[in-house]
């Protein structure tokens, strides 16, 4: 493919009423894009797509306006013209295990550049590569600012500045993905080459993640983007809300960001939360912008290019652990960050995308609900037998950070299994769980579980229910009735969100989010001769099958033929052996 061009000549331009030279403007306002809430974190990777070669730039003495600026391209693919890419690599957990539970909630790809004269068809077209792909997948984004249909950007000496950005949700690429870690490429991002004076040229691209893991706190994350030109003092001031911070304890913290033009020599930028500036060890006081890649707190995972000043793209995320009080405070419901630029200290950076997100208020209780043998073997699914005996073991631990009051588990026993609540029920390791009631006829339990229990950080506890398959083939005769299946539900409150939670049903197994499901086992009834003698007294007896099944066939031969009945029930007028196929 043949690598479009771009002409560099600055041009000299009378603006009239839009773009006055040296007047910071917001373009496009900060709005919300999207809103999740999850027990989770988010993942940020990009790289700058324009550079001085493919070759890592390291030299932190010199910013984008002093090099001709020209494509990045390290794919050595003949179809693409500008390329370059950045690995995920999954953080560990708190205990330093790896992070092996978790999946992508939401995506999104961003891109950015400086353009000047020449024909800007495609811009909002990339291609996207995902790890262990040998292909790119074609990506047309949505076009969040064009400086030539919006107001023309212009200042002392530039007339001729037209940057852009793009956005793309690519969530259903990871749909389905159990390991994300590797590498992502993006190609033919368009923009300028060459040199332009002051501001200079940039263009970039970011992939941001929110990825659920059982394991951490549950995170309102709000995900912003627009278009403003912050310079000479203009500050990009944007509101969040709709979320509800915990009232008591910590509170983490999180941002993520994507800029055009920050330059790193003139760095005189903040980002503040709540009124209080926010640095990191690559993002200093009054130097957050300048043109570093930081994927969280000062890691940067691989990127091809490698480079440590990405000439004039900024993007990243950060963490603040324990935010409170000084960047939240418990029980708020809103909050504000503002990207500054110093008046007068820095070249301008064009903001296009953010990420807020903050720990909220959420009860959680995990119960699970296992079937094991006499072993202590776990069976779900498995073939059991007539008469065995087998054990229930309902287990439940608060993992939210809101403690819990009001718990009860309900349990609604199958048939075909023998149990006696006097003698059956084990509570010893239950954390003072109690049988609230029980029901013959329903054959219904509920046990009551005390707050002290249930609070944060408590550990497991486990209810041990002793049961026993009944004996006989012909309690097992209705149609399925020999799959066993039962589940508990869990009925409780938030103490301080006031959060209710009704039904919230069982799992079956410990799997990496499996979906609330009943344990089950099957009654091996291969053994099971199912005959009966019926006593014909009179002309007539009513022969009737099980319940259950959806059509019967009756005869008089065990080989099905000739069909005599086709209901659930056959009169029988003679004496002799009749079969049904149901």
């Amino acid at each position: 493919m043949k690598k479009p061009t771009y002409s560099t000549q600055i041009l000299v331009f009378l603006y009239l009423l839009i773009g006055l030279q040296g007047i910071a403007q917001t373009f496009v306002p900060f709005t919300a894009r999207e809103n999740v809430e999850v027990r989770g974190s988010m993942l940020v990777i990009g790289n700058n797509i324009l550079g001085q070669n493919n070759l890592p730039f390291n030299n932190n003495t010199v910013d984008n306006q002093d090099i001709s600026m020209q494509y990045i391209d390290i794919d050595n693919d003949n179809s693409t013209f500008s390329s370059s890419s950045a690995d995920i690599i999954m953080p560990t957990q708190s205990d330093g295990s790896p992070t092996t539970c978790y999946r992508v909630a939401y995506a999104a790809l961003y891109w950015g550049a400086v353009l000047q004269s020449g024909s800007r068809a495609g811009i909002n077209n990339v291609k996207f590569k995902v790890p262990g792909s040998s292909s790119y997948t074609d990506i047309t984004g949505e076009l969040i600012y064009d400086a030539v249909v919006n107001p023309i950007i212009a200042e002392t000496d530039e007339p001729g500045n037209k940057p852009c950005a793009c956005y793309a949700n690519v969530t259903s690429l990871f749909t389905g993905l159990t390991d994300i870690e590797g590498t992502y490429s993006v190609a033919n991002v368009i923009s300028s080459t060459g040199l332009n004076f002051s501001t200079g040229l940039s263009a970039g691209w970011t992939l941001f993640i929110i990825y659920e893991d059982p394991n951490l706190h549950t995170k309102s994350f709000t995900t912003f983007d627009g278009f403003s030109h912050i310079f000479d003092g203009h500050d990009e001031v944007v509101p969040v809300s709709g979320f509800t911070t915990p009232p008591g304890g910590h509170i983490d913290l999180q941002f993520a960001y994507a800029s055009l033009d920050g330059d790193r020599t003139k760095r005189a930028t903040k980002l503040e939360i709540n009124g209080k500036e926010v640095t990191t060890p690559l993002r200093t006081a009054n130097k957050f912008f300048g043109s570093v890649i930081e994927n969280t707190n000062g890691v940067s995972t691989p990127r091809n290019p490698f480079s440590s000043n990405t000439l004039g793209y900024d993007t990243g995320s950060l963490e603040i652990i324990n935010a409170e009080p000084e960047y939240i405070r418990n029980n708020d419901t809103s909050a504000t960050f503002s990207l500054q630029v110093a008046r007068g200290q820095a070249d301008p950076i064009f903001a296009f995308f953010t990420a807020f997100a903050v720990d909220v208020i959420s009860p959680n209780i995990d119960l699970l609900k296992i079937v094991v043998d006499d072993a202590g073997n776990e069976i779900n699914g498995d073939d059991v037998f007539l008469g065995q005996n087998l054990f229930y073991e309902i287990s439940y631990q608060n993992t939210g950070n809101d403690n819990v009051t009001g718990f009860t588990i309900t349990d609604v026993l199958p048939d075909n299994i023998i149990f006696d609540p006097l003698t059956d029920i084990d509570l010893s390791n239950s954390g003072g769980a109690t049988l609230q009631s029980y029901d013959p006829v329903t054959r219904t339990l509920v046990f009551s579980i005390p707050d002290g229990s249930v609070e944060v950080g408590d550990p497991e506890f486990v209810i041990r229910l002793a049961v026993q398959i009944v004996a006989n083939c012909y309690d097992l005769s209705q149609a399925c009735s020999n799959e066993i299946i039962n589940q508990a539900f869990a009925t409780y409150s938030g103490v301080l969100s006031s959060i209710q939670i009704e039904e919230q049903g069982s799992f079956a197994t410990t799997e990496c989010f499996g979906n609330p499901k009943p344990t089950n086992f099957l009654v091996d009834i291969s053994n099971c001769n199912f005959q009966r003698a019926e006593v014909l007294c009179g002309s007539s007896v009513i022969l009737t099958a099980s319940d259950g099944y959806e059509s019967y066939s009756w005869s008089t031969s065990p080989t099905g033929s000739p069909v005599v009945g086709t209901g659930q029930s056959y009169t029988a007028t003679e004496v002799g052996t009749y079969y049904v196929t149901n």
